[in-house]
């Protein structure tokens, strides 16, 4: 399957639950550190672990790891973590503002936490799941990834970049008794746009080691991708993680590009 559109949004495994108030205001990540402005290549990395409902393990490492390398191809890069909703929508936001008032001709998002799917929809969750009991509560208590999209095309930028790791089994309590993962993710992309899955609705993004599967082998193609076209390169991701996982992850992406685009540019 292939997105244009850049969304990127990583997704770990999961540990044991924990019974700490995630709404609590003083669990929101630090100020971030904003980088160069004038970059035209901008990006904003979220990683979920600490979650009221079903932790996580790896996304902290993911962003993290994520971020560096994305600086290494020389992107500006805004890191946060452990966000609730209210930070997660705020954070989005103050990217998409970044985008409209900087040269930035390239824009990219990535998540690593919770996510699902419902009515045909993508959505992201912030650490305060545990609010999120019934359908009306998801949609109130969480970041559709049609919305970021949104959000971003505003800028009208050459290409946006959406990247996302996500865990679809059911991350909130209950849920099995009010609604269920389906199928979908399929997007209407606006031109100049990109957009990765991690895996397959109803499907475990597995860990390897300190990171996500998808993540890590992410992480090493980008080690190499100068010059390489995106596309190509979520393409091999994605044949590596199948084979990796036998067949129980299978990633996928969706493209409308306006022109060709090329890690450190095409040759």
């Amino acid at each position: 399957m292939k997105i244009v559109c850049l969304v990127v949004a990583l997704i770990v495994g999961g540990c044991s639950h924990s019974t700490t108030n995630l709404a609590d205001t003083s669990l929101q990540s630090p100020e971030p550190e904003l980088e160069d402005l004038s970059n035209p290549q901008q990006a904003l990395v979220i990683g979920n672990s600490e979650y009221g409902y079903s932790p996580l393990t790896n996304p902290i490492n993911d962003a993290k790891d994520m971020a560096d390398m994305l600086r290494k191809m020389g992107f500006s890069v805004t890191v946060e973590t452990n966000l609730n909703s209210h930070a997660m929508n705020k954070a989005i936001s103050e990217f998409g503002q970044r985008l409209l008032d900087t040269q930035a001709q390239v824009g990219l998002f990535y998540f690593s936490g919770h996510g699902t799917q419902h009515d045909g929809q993508t959505f992201l969750l912030p650490i305060n799941n545990e609010k999120i009991q019934a359908e009306v509560d998801l949609k109130q208590n969480s970041v559709q990834a049609k919305a970021i999209l949104t959000n971003m095309e505003k800028a009208k930028k050459s290409l946006n970049i959406v990247i996302l790791d996500a865990f679809y089994k059911n991350p909130y309590p209950n849920s099995s008794e009010n609604f269920s993962s389906d199928e979908g993710g399929q997007m209407s992309l606006p031109r100049g746009s990109f957009i990765a899955l991690a895996a397959a609705p109803d499907q475990f993004a597995l860990n390897a080691s300190d990171n996500g599967l998808y993540t890590t082998h992410l992480l090493k193609l980008l080690e190499d991708a100068k010059h390489k076209r995106v596309e190509d390169v979520f393409m091999e991701a994605h044949e590596l993680v199948i084979e990796a996982s036998h067949g129980e992850q299978e990633p996928w992406y969706q493209a409308s590009f306006r022109e060709p685009f090329c890690f450190g540019g095409c040759l």
